[in-house]
């Protein structure tokens, strides 16, 4: 089975361009409120604060649950009636929920 992210490799490069653009556009950001917080709260505080939470953020989102991964058969499908603006009639409504959720998939359900 294929990921998701192989299907949309233009989502990967907007990932990266904003995690680029947070990296470049708040390092001076932290650069300029060191010096007042190292003076207020002491630099060992300031420098066991960031280490901190240079450690316990990436834990945290790796505790994120990941989605249930897509079916590749049930991606071209949905992508087919999506491209077209078709409604999709199916009997595996599980399959296709997120579809209807999150790309505005329309279902025919009896």
């Amino acid at each position: 089975m294929v990921s998701g992210a192989a299907f949309l490799p233009e989502k990967l490069s907007r990932v990266s361009s904003y995690d680029a653009l947070g990296n470049y556009a708040l390092t001076p950001v932290g650069t300029a409120i060191a010096g007042p917080l190292a003076s207020a709260f002491g630099s060992r505080a300031v420098l066991a604060t960031g280490g901190a939470l240079v450690v316990i953020l990436p834990v945290l989102v790796l505790l994120v649950p990941e989605g249930r991964a897509r079916p590749a058969n049930d991606t071209w499908i949905a992508a087919c009636t999506l491209s077209y603006g078709l409604p999709l009639a199916t009997l595996n409504v599980k399959d296709f929920e997120d579809f209807t959720e999150h790309e505005g998939l329309n279902l025919i359900i009896r």
